[in-house]
C-alpha cells in the first residue's frame, strides 16, 4: 500500500486556512491506476508522492466563506503569515499592490505561484507578486508551503511558497456576486475623550466600506472531449473609509508624560500647520498666525497642531478589471498543448492630509514684504523689518487647506500574463512539461494636489509694484503668496503652489522552463523492499526580469514637499538554471515500515549579476503505519537581489525615525546626542522631523550578493484509525536566512548611535549644519547593503476532528467538523550586521521589531454540515499578546525614548475575534453564502503613531491593519450560480 498524508473532509470545511495538511491519507492500493501527483514543493510527478515539508491548504470553499475578495486578507488571518502590503491599506507610500509574508520574513522572501508557475513582479517599486491577480472565484484552492523551496522553484522561496491552483475545466456557466460592508459602533469612550481634548468631532456609528465583487466565467469541453476552454471576467469596486470615521483612527495618538515618562496617549498633529510656522534658522518653538484671523503672530504651541488624520483614507477607494482564460487540448498521449491569459486592471486612492509648506526646506523671506504687517516684519526681520535687500531665513510648517484641492495620490497597475506550453508522455514511464510564460505590469502613479518648493519660495519674495503687492521674480502665472493671516491664499496664489507629478514604468518577466519526469524501475532502479520505483524530474529554466521607472522633472528635483526626491530606475538581470530531483522509496508494506521515502534535490543557478549559486535539499519520510508519519529534512535556499534592490537609484525619501535630540526640550542629554554628530550650540535648537518621519538616503546597489537561507523542519502527522475522522500535526521549523538584503533599520542605527556611540551605526547619521536630520543635507543612510542574519523557528500545530452526528444517536442530522491551525513562534531574530549584537522581536512590536509577532497565533472552526447540503461555522481567530520592543531591555530598542520606557504602548493584549459564516444551496443551482467577520466589532489595540512610531512599519490609524480588524464587523452576502 501507498502511503499519503491528507488531512479528513472536517479541514477542508475549514475558512480562514484552518490547515488541510496534503499529508495524511490512507491511499488503497488501487492508486497505481490513479493519475500521478504533484505537490507543492516537488518537482516530482508520482502516485506516492507525500508532502515532507509543513504544507497548509485551503480550499475554495475557505475562500468563499470567508467572504473575502482580497486574497491577502485571507491569508493574513493564517498564523504562519504576518501582515504585509495590502491593496486597501491607505499608509502613506504603500505601493497599491498586495503581498504575502511567510514567517514574517518579508514578502520579498515569499514565492506566490498560479498553478506551480511562478507569478511575475507586480509593481516596479515594488517588485513583489501582487495577489489583486489573482481572481477569487476561480481559486480551486490555496497551497501554502512554510519553507524553503528555492531547489524546486528558484530565487525567492526562502520562507516559503503560496501557490494558487485554479479551476480549469468548467462546464457550463459560473456566476458569483458578493456584497460586504462595514459595521462599527464608535463608542470607544477613551479614544473619544482624546478627540475632544483635541478639539475633533467624534464620529457616530457607521455602516460603510461598501464593496461589489461580480465574476462570470464559461467553461467547455471540446466536442471530442481532449480539451477544455475556461474563460471569466470579473469586477471589483471598493468604497474609501475615512480615518475620521473611526473613533479611534480620527487623530494621531502620540504618547506624552502626565506622571511618568512616556505614560499617556493623546491625540497629536503635524506642525505642518493650518497656522503655519515660522522658525528663523529652523530652530524655537517659532511663531504662527493668529487663531483670531488678525494679520499677526502668536507664539507657536502644540495645541495649533493640524489633525492629519482628518482627511486621510483609512481604507482606499479601489477599482479592479480582471478577464482571462485557461485552454487545454491534448492533441495526443505525446501531445497536449495549453495556454493561458490573464489580465487585470487595478486603481486604487489613496487620499492623504492636504498639502503643505513642509520644515524639511529651508524658505527665505524679504523683509519689505508688503504682506507683511510692521509688526510682523519686526518680529521676523528685528532691524531690518521693512529693510529692502534684507531677508528672513528659516523653515516653514504650513498646511495649505483650500477646498477644492485635497492630496491624493492614484496607483494603477495593468498586468498581462501568457503563457504557452506542451506536456505529454514520452513512453517508457517518462513524460515531459515545458513552456513560455511572459508578464508585463504598467504602472501609474500620480500623485495630485502636492505642494511645489520652488514656486512657493517664488510666490513669498514679493514687493509693491504701483501699490499692488507682485511676485519679485515676475514669473508668469506667480502670484503672491499671503500665509501670514488666516484665509488669505488666493486663488491665484494656489493655483500657483499647488503642483502634480507622475511616476510611470514597467516591470517584466520572461521564463522558460522545461522538466522531463519518469520513473527509473524499467533500469532496474528500485529497493527491494519497496512496492514503487525510484521517480526523477531533470530540467531547466531561463528567466529574465526588467525594470523601467520614469519620473516627472518635480519628483526627479525632489520639488514637491511632500515626497522628496525619487529618482528613475532601469535595468535587468536574467538568470539560468538547472535541476534534478529524486524520490527513493526506500520499503513499504513492512512490518514498522509502512512506508520509508527520501527526497533529494539540486538545482544550480548563474545569475548575470550575482554570479553562481546551488541550492539543495534532503527530506525523509517515515510511517511506521498507517496512522502515524513522521518526516522531517534540511532546504539550502537562495534568493538573489531584485530588480529594484539592485537597480533604484540613490534619492531622497522619509524613515520613520524619533530624534530624541530635536526639539527644545530633547528628551536624550547632551552626552547622548552628541555620539550622533549634535554640538553643545545645536542642542535644544534641532528642527523636529516631521510627523517623525526623517530624511533618509535610499538606493540599489549593484554589489549585492545573493542570501542563503539554511532550513530545519521535523514533524509528525497522526491519523489514527481507532479515532475515525481525526487527525493531528506537529511541525517544528528553523529558519536561518544569512547575508541578509535589505537596510539597517534607520530607528536601530540611530538608537544604537545614541545609547552606545557605536562607529558603525554613527557612520548612518548625517546632521546637517543646523544638527537636523528632515532637511536634503541631513539624513539618515539608508540604502540596500548585505547585512547580517534573519533566523526564526517554532512549531505549527494542526488539528481536525469530524464527528458523523449519526455515531451519537442523532441520526440525519448531518456531522460536526473541528479544526485548528496554530503557530508557536519561538524565536525572531535578527542581527544587522555578522558580529554585531542581536535581538530577538517574537513577542515583540514596535519601532525596530515592526509588525507584532507574538509567540502563539490560532485559528479555530467549528462546523455543522448539515444533510441538506448546508453548512454553518463559527470561528475563533486568536492573536497572542505582544510588547513593545522598545521596553524589552535590550540597548537595539532603546535609543527610541533615549533609554526610557514606553508604558502607554507597553503591552498588546491577546485579541480573540469570533465569525460567522453560513453555505445553503438554493434551488439546485444557486448557493447562498452569508456571514459576519469580527462579530463582536472589535477594536484594534491603538497605539503610538506620532511620537514614537511605534506603529509605523505597515501601520495605519493608531494600529497595524492586516493584522487586527480596523474596519469593525463586516457584514456579506453572496450568491453562486451554475448553468
Amino acid at each position: 500500500m501507498n502511503y499519503r498524508v491528507v488531512l479528513t473532509a472536517s479541514a477542508a470545511a475549514l475558512a480562514i486556512g484552518l490547515c488541510g495538511h496534503a499529508s495524511a491519507q490512507n491511499v488503497p492500493a488501487e492508486t497505481q491506476a490513479q493519475p500521478e501527483i504533484l505537490v507543492t514543493g516537488s518537482r516530482i510527478k508520482a502516485p506516492n508522492l507525500t508532502s515532507t515539508s509543513p504544507l497548509l491548504s485551503l480550499s475554495d470553499k475557505d475562500v468563499a466563506v470567508r467572504g473575502t475578495t482580497n486574497i491577502e486578507n485571507l491569508l493574513n488571518t493564517l498564523p504562519q503569515v504576518s501582515a504585509s502590503n495590502s491593496s486597501a491599506q491607505s499608509t502613506f507610500g504603500t505601493p497599491g499592490i498586495a503581498t504575502v509574508n511567510l514567517r514574517n520574513l518579508g514578502p520579498a522572501r515569499t514565492q506566490v505561484m498560479i498553478d506551480g508557475r511562478r507569478l511575475m513582479p507586480g509593481d516596479p517599486v515594488a517588485p513583489y507578486a501582487d495577489l489583486n491577480f489573482i481572481p477569487a472565484a476561480l481559486i480551486s484552492s490555496v497551497e501554502v508551503l512554510t519553507g524553503g523551496a528555492s531547489t524546486a522553484y528558484g530565487s525567492d522561496a526562502v520562507a516559503g511558497v503560496v501557490n494558487f491552483k485554479m479551476k480549469r475545466n468548467l462546464k457550463g456557466f459560473l456566476v458569483d456576486y458578493q456584497f460586504s460592508a462595514d459595521q462599527h459602533d464608535n463608542n470607544n469612550a477613551a479614544a473619544q475623550q482624546k478627540l475632544r481634548d483635541f478639539g475633533v468631532k467624534v464620529p457616530g456609528n457607521k455602516f460603510d466600506g461598501f464593496t461589489h465583487n461580480a465574476t462570470i466565467a464559461f467553461g467547455a469541453n471540446t466536442a471530442d472531449g481532449r480539451g477544455n476552454i475556461t474563460a471569466y471576467v470579473g469586477y471589483r469596486h471598493t468604497d474609501p473609509v475615512g480615518d475620521a470615521d473611526r473613533d479611534f483612527a480620527a487623530c494621531n495618538y502620540g504618547t506624552t508624560t502626565v506622571s511618568q515618562p512616556f505614560d499617556t496617549h493623546a491625540c497629536s498633529g503635524s506642525s505642518t500647520s493650518a497656522y503655519g510656522r515660522f522658525r528663523t534658522g529652523g530652530t524655537g518653538s517659532g511663531l504662527a498666525a493668529n487663531p483670531n484671523g488678525t494679520a499677526s503672530f502668536v507664539p507657536y504651541t502644540g495645541s495649533l497642531a493640524y489633525n492629519s488624520a482628518e482627511t486621510v483614507y483609512l481604507q482606499r477607494a479601489d477599482e479592479r478589471y480582471t478577464a482571462g482564460a485557461f485552454a487545454h487540448y491534448a492533441f495526443s498521449p505525446a501531445f497536449e498543448a495549453y495556454a493561458d491569459v490573464m489580465f487585470m486592471d487595478d486603481t486604487n486612492r489613496a487620499q492623504l492630509a492636504p498639502g503643505g509648506i513642509v520644515s524639511s526646506s529651508t524658505y527665505t523671506i524679504n523683509c519689505d514684504n508688503p504682506l507683511l504687517t510692521a509688526a510682523q516684519a519686526g518680529q521676523l526681520c528685528g532691524a531690518n523689518a521693512g529693510r529692502a535687500g534684507s531677508s528672513w531665513s528659516g523653515t516653514i510648517g504650513k498646511r495649505v487647506v483650500v477646498p477644492g484641492r485635497e492630496r491624493y495620490y492614484s496607483i494603477r497597475h495593468t498586468d498581462y500574463r501568457l503563457l504557452g506550453g506542451a506536456k505529454g508522455q514520452l513512453g517508457g514511464g517518462w513524460s515531459y512539461d515545458a513552456y513560455v510564460q511572459y508578464g508585463i505590469v504598467d504602472y501609474h502613479n500620480t500623485a495630485t494636489n502636492d505642494i511645489s518648493v520652488s514656486r512657493v519660495q517664488d510666490a513669498l519674495q514679493v514687493r509693491n509694484v504701483n501699490g499692488t503687492a507682485s511676485c519679485i521674480s515676475g514669473n508668469a502665472g506667480c502670484a503672491p503668496l499671503n500665509i501670514f493671516q488666516l484665509g488669505q491664499i488666493s486663488t491665484a496664489a494656489a493655483d500657483y503652489i499647488f503642483a502634480s507629478g507622475s511616476q510611470n514604468g514597467t516591470v517584466t518577466q520572461t521564463v522558460l522552463s522545461g522538466t522531463i519526469n519518469g520513473d527509473l524501475g524499467r533500469m532496474g532502479l528500485q529497493s527491494p523492499l519497496a512496492q514503487h520505483p525510484i521517480s526523477l524530474a531533470i530540467g531547466g529554466e531561463y528567466r529574465r526580469d526588467s525594470v523601467s521607472l520614469q519620473v516627472s522633472p518635480n519628483f526627479l528635483s525632489g520639488d514637491l514637499a511632500g515626497f522628496g526626491i525619487v529618482s528613475p530606475t532601469s535595468g535587468s538581470t536574467h538568470v539560468a538554471e538547472a535541476f534534478v530531483e529524486t524520490l527513493i522509496p526506500l520499503a513499504s508494506d513492512r512490518p514498522l515500515l509502512h512506508d520509508l521515502s527520501l527526497d533529494l534535490a539540486y538545482r544550480y543557478s548563474h545569475y548575470n549579476f550575482a554570479g553562481g549559486a546551488s541550492t539543495y535539499k534532503a527530506t525523509l519520510s517515515y510511517a511506521p503505519s498507517r496512522d502515524v508519519m513522521f518526516r522531517g529534512g534540511y532546504n539550502r535556499a537562495v534568493r538573489a537581489p531584485n530588480v529594484q534592490e539592485l537597480f533604484a537609484a540613490t534619492s531622497r525619501s522619509t524613515v520613520s525615525v524619533t530624534d530624541s535630540c530635536a526639539g527644545n526640550a530633547p528628551t536624550a542629554s547632551l552626552a547622548q546626542c552628541a555620539n550622533t554628530g549634535v554640538t553643545a550650540a545645536q542642542y535644544g535648537r534641532i528642527a523636529d522631523c516631521t510627523s517623525n518621519f526623517c530624511s533618509a538616503l535610499v538606493g540599489g546597489n549593484l554589489a549585492l550578493k545573493p542570501e542563503t537561507a539554511d532550513t530545519f523542519t521535523a514533524g509528525m502527522v497522526l491519523t489514527p484509525r481507532s479515532i475515525p475522522g481525526l487527525s493531528l500535526s506537529l511541525d517544528y521549523y528553523d529558519i536561518k536566512v544569512n547575508n541578509l538584503i535589505g537596510t539597517v533599520p534607520a530607528a536601530l542605527a540611530f538608537s544604537q548611535c545614541l545609547t552606545n556611540g557605536s562607529p558603525f551605526y554613527c557612520s548612518f547619521i548625517k546632521r546637517d549644519a543646523t544638527g537636523s536630520l528632515a532637511t536634503t543635507g541631513g539624513y539618515i543612510v539608508n540604502t540596500n547593503v548585505n547585512t547580517g542574519f534573519l533566523h526564526t523557528a517554532g512549531l505549527d500545530v494542526a488539528a481536525a476532528y469530524r464527528l458523523d452526528l449519526d455515531r451519537l444517536g442523532a441520526r440525519h442530522l448531518g456531522a460536526l467538523a473541528l479544526s485548528m491551525n496554530g503557530t508557536w513562534n519561538r524565536k525572531q531574530q535578527v542581527s544587522p550586521l555578522p558580529g554585531q549584537p542581536s535581538y530577538d522581536c517574537a513577542g515583540l512590536y514596535g519601532p525596530t521589531c515592526g509588525v507584532p509577532t507574538p509567540t502563539w497565533r490560532h485559528n479555530a472552526r467549528l462546523s455543522w454540515e448539515t444533510p441538506w447540503q448546508a453548512t454553518l461555522s463559527l470561528s475563533w481567530r486568536y492573536i497572542g499578546s505582544s510588547t513593545v520592543d522598545i521596553n524589552a531591555g535590550n540597548p537595539a530598542f532603546s535609543g527610541v525614548t533615549a533609554g526610557a520606557k514606553d508604558l502607554a504602548d507597553a503591552r498588546i493584549a491577546a485579541y480573540s475575534y469570533f465569525d460567522l459564516a453560513a453555505s445553503v444551496p438554493v434551488m439546485r443551482r444557486f448557493t447562498l453564502r452569508m456571514g459576519v467577520t469580527n462579530l463582536f466589532d472589535k477594536d484594534s489595540p491603538l497605539l503610538d503613531s506620532n511620537n514614537l512610531g511605534v506603529a509605523s512599519q505597515y501601520g495605519n490609524a493608531n494600529t497595524f491593519p492586516g493584522l487586527y480588524d480596523v474596519l469593525g464587523r463586516t457584514l456579506f452576502a453572496g450568491l453562486t450560480a451554475k448553468f
